[in-house]
This record gives structure tokens, sequence and C-alpha cells, in this order.
């Protein structure tokens, strides 16, 4: 496998990481909203990230592509790997959050997502 597709591989992995936990995170914090305005909102919700199942995976997943994403670091060059990264994120976050979470998502969401990849493939282009 050569490195270039081991690389995007990695990134890849890292989206769809970070798109997993958000999803067991907003899980979690599903019905009802969460709130430190006032010590009694700060105990609430300390109570709910030390006792709710899904928030504890999407803690962990969230470490877990931690990890992978110091090998993307490793490999790539930051400028670059960042908006890689971001740029399949966005693209997954918006597909899965239609499709799993059932959020409505507008036209206007659907372009800006267009407009954050199509500006990746045009930084990538001044790639060497």
């Amino acid at each position: 496998m050569s490195r270039n597709l081991t690389q995007y591989g990695l990134v890849i992995v890292v989206a769809l990481g970070l798109l997993v936990s958000q999803f067991f995170l907003k899980v979690g914090v599903r019905g009802g909203e969460l709130s430190v305005a006032s010590m009694s909102g700060l105990g609430e919700l300390l109570r709910r990230l030390l006792t709710t199942p899904s928030l504890w995976v999407g803690y962990g997943l969230s470490a877990l592509v931690a990890l992978f994403w110091l090998v993307v670091l490793s490999r790539m060059d930051l400028s670059y790997a960042v908006p890689l990264l971001g740029a399949v994120y966005y693209l997954l976050l918006v597909l899965g959050s239609a499709v799993f979470l059932r959020e409505e998502v507008s036209a206007w969401r659907w372009l800006g997502t267009l407009a954050i990849v199509v500006g990746v493939i045009l930084l990538s282009r001044d790639r060497p």
C-alpha cells in the first residue's frame, strides 16, 4: 500500500472515529439541556458526565482517535492534515447526522460543506 493511501486512510479512520464518538456524546446528552449557569446545573452536568454510559463510550473513542491522530501528524504537514480532516469530517458529519440522527440538513448546510471540501481539494493541489 502506498504511503499516500495509508496517510489518507488514517485521516478517514480519524474522521470516522471522531464522528462515532460525537454521535455517542450527542445520544448521551439527549433528553434535556445541560447547563452550568448555576451550582445545581453544574452538579447535574457532572452527574450526567460521570454516569451516562454513552458519554463514556464517546470519551473512550475520542481518546483512541487521538492516538491515531498523532500517527497522522507524524506523517503529514499540520497545515494540510487539519484541513483534510476537517473536510472529511464535515462531509461525514452532515451525512451521518441526516441519516443516523434524523437531523434536518438544509441546502445551505450541504452547500457550505461542499465549499469546505472544494477548498481542501484546491489546497491539496499546492501540495508537493
